[in-house]
């Protein structure tokens, strides 16, 4: 969470990055409903102890992004249609035996970083 320090006559007082706290709650976001993340959003801000007008804001901009993701679902990186035995060109390997993709489990990543569906 980035707060900005700022000095008011010998007393501490921050200035929420709104923007940014709303990052960092929307990149532990599923596929959960809208309204689940919202509420578990609504009491991370309540425990730690932002005012109402923070989190008023910091919820219109992870509302925003959710609504935005929930409209546009992702698409699938660029990959190629590949067979499970052909053997990679850095290590040598059998493509079946590389790892998923984190996001689209139906394709692989190979060494040099590009995707195949088996």
């Amino acid at each position: 969470m980035r707060r900005v320090p700022t000095r008011r006559r010998s007393a501490y007082s921050y200035v929420v990055d709104h923007a940014h706290l709303a990052d960092l709650v929307y990149r532990r976001c599923g596929d959960c409903t809208i309204a689940y993340h919202m509420e578990v959003a609504r009491r991370f801000l309540e425990q730690e102890g932002f005012d109402e007008v923070d989190r008023d804001e910091v919820l219109a901009v992870l509302r925003e992004k959710l609504e935005r993701r929930a409209a546009r679902p992702p698409e699938p990186p660029p990959w190629r249609p590949a067979s499970a035995g052909t053997l990679c060109d850095i290590c040598g390997q059998p493509y079946a035996q590389h790892g998923q993709d984190g996001d689209f489990e139906e394709l692989t990543v190979l060494c040099d970083g590009s995707r195949v569906r088996l």
